[in-house]
């Protein structure tokens, strides 16, 4: 019998591969062991509640249990997103 795949797996190759950020983790069973395991440096929710249902059947994440070290609201207009993601990239003091 195959052994389970570590649950850390696909957001290490992410990173392993470049990328800055692994968008669309789903399983609450894979982001708690990358939190614990200190694979990501935060979790990022981005929060469309009121203009979107939130998704069931296949995501098990929510605002509530992701324990989100930010939130970023995306309920308003396009350009609210744009200043609210500026705001963040601020905060984290992301430069170019």
């Amino acid at each position: 019998m195959p052994t389970a795949r570590p649950k850390t797996k696909t957001t290490k190759t992410m990173i392993s591969r470049g990328y800055d950020m692994y968008v669309g983790m789903r399983k609450l069973d894979e982001l708690r062991p990358c939190q614990e395991q200190k694979v990501v440096d935060y979790v990022v929710w981005v929060d469309a509640s009121h203009r979107h249902p939130p998704e069931t059947g296949s995501m098990d994440i929510t605002m509530e249990n992701s324990n989100a070290d930010f939130i970023i609201d995306n309920n308003g207009s396009l350009e609210d997103l744009r200043q609210a993601v500026r705001r963040f990239v601020e905060l984290l003091g992301v430069t170019k």
